[in-house]
């Protein structure tokens, strides 16, 4: 884990990574120059988990900060977790299963994207379209596709691997330290290259928070230029099919910086000249076109969502939480999230109430309910999104008027999957 200024996540993702099925791990994190609490949190969860390590980085950009943190790992393999994102409990254990019947070199696990988008906070399947039984082989030439701009779907170099490395030793394979974005989509296509077995497990265990501070969504022609510089030669290639796949990425790429010094031109108010390198690359005028598109759709969904200009006075919903607040846990972290989002939010313990019958008459009054149960797979997919709906199974007392066997909730429907 490579973390900076996310004192806001990092104890809820490194509960998640302690909470894992397989126990004998290490957990390194490298502090890349935090300067809000991140360390603090870090070392208060090491103090109670002595697997977990923390560095200091060497603040020389993401890419730098992976190496390092790869260096100082001890174990064979090496599973990605971003100091923002959450893993089901039993992740490693699947990853590890299907290392041993496939013979993998890296393997990642389908993910649950959560995040806001329009003013809602949203979850949905990252790779959609799949069960938990298959099991796929990537092929170069299928991660080079998905990784082309305006290939229609999802890029495989998002998703967070389980990296051999034994195998980056024996190739001598590494991040680019001159990448600021598509770090991960490098190191693989590389590691594809020189003859790795990569397997995808559909069954989705990692859980990515999705927001507008990701570096992907800042792109700069800097960005764009070192992606350039980093892509494969595609005449290096004698395989045709692949030649061609890496043709059309670096077409994409080579394109993507056309639109964007284009769009730079018009904000710089220099339109004729604008006007004149769109006439020399007429493939950017559609990509413009899009980007207009696309800016006045989502002006439509704030503009209804604002009722025209003005906020909707909408009554704030309540939320209870049952169980302690911990700083840096999963309900820690829902708890705060609901608030932002405009939630009422009510913690008691378990043991507030003196019967069941009082408990059961107040939950009614409540529009979300979460049990601080502290597991990762049941608070990240789920109550980070206010549609979801929890609501208790099982509530009983024992002879002190004291609740026992509270279980686990029901789960909401999730907003844009099934």
């Amino acid at each position: 884990m490579v973390a900076k200024n996310a004192d806001e996540t990092i104890g809820a993702a490194l509960k998640s990574a302690t909470d894992q099925t397989v126990q004998e791990i290490e957990i390194v994190v490298v502090d890349d120059g935090s300067s809000d609490r991140t360390r603090a949190i870090a070392r208060t969860h090491a103090k109670s988990d002595f697997r977990i390590k923390i560095f200091a980085g060497p603040a020389g950009g993401l890419a730098a900060a992976r190496n390092y943190s790869l260096g100082c790992a001890r174990a064979p393999w090496a599973a990605i977790l971003d100091s923002d994102d959450l893993l089901h409990p039993r992740h490693l254990e699947f990853l590890l299963d299907a290392v041993r019947t496939r013979h993998a070199d890296l393997i990642a696990a389908n993910m649950i994207e959560f995040g806001e988008q329009g003013g809602k906070r949203q979850s949905k399947l990252f790779l959609e379209g799949t069960t938990n039984s298959t099991i796929a082989e990537v092929s170069e030439c299928q991660f080079v596709e998905s990784g082309t701009m305006g290939f229609g779907g999802p890029s495989l170099g998002f998703l967070k691997p389980m990296i051999s490395l034994k195998f980056l030793e024996k190739h001598g394979v590494a991040y680019d330290p001159t990448l600021r974005i598509g770090e991960d989509y490098d190191l693989i296509a590389r590691m594809l290259q020189q003859g790795a077995r990569y397997t995808l497990t559909p069954r989705p265990t990692y859980f990515y928070r999705k927001h507008a501070n990701s570096t992907s969504h800042r792109l700069s022609i800097g960005d764009i230029d070192a992606l350039i510089q980093a892509a494969r030669d595609p005449a290096a290639s004698e395989n045709a099919v692949l030649k061609q796949a890496l043709k059309r990425r670096k077409t994409s790429l080579i394109d993507a910086k056309r639109h964007l010094l284009l769009v730079n031109m018009f904000k710089d108010r220099k339109f004729l000249e604008g006007v004149i390198y769109a006439l020399q690359h007429p493939r950017t005028l559609f990509q413009l076109a899009g980007s207009i598109k696309q800016g006045i759709l989502r002006r439509i969904q704030e503009r209804v969502f604002q009722g025209r200009g003005r906020t909707f006075k909408m009554s704030h919903p309540n939320a209870l939480i049952i169980g302690p607040l911990t700083e840096g846990t999963e309900t820690y972290l829902a708890a705060t999230t609901l608030m932002k989002n405009g939630y009422r939010v009510v913690c008691k313990d378990i043991f507030h109430w003196s019967s069941a019958t009082e408990l059961s008459d107040q939950l009614p009054t409540f529009d979300v309910i979460l049990l601080g149960c502290e597991v990762a797979d049941e608070i990240a997919p789920y109550a980070l999104s206010p549609d979801a709906v929890w609501m208790t199974r099982k509530l009983a007392a024992d002879g002190r008027n004291k609740f026992v066997g509270l279980q686990n909730v029901h789960r909401g429907k999730l907003t844009g999957s099934g």
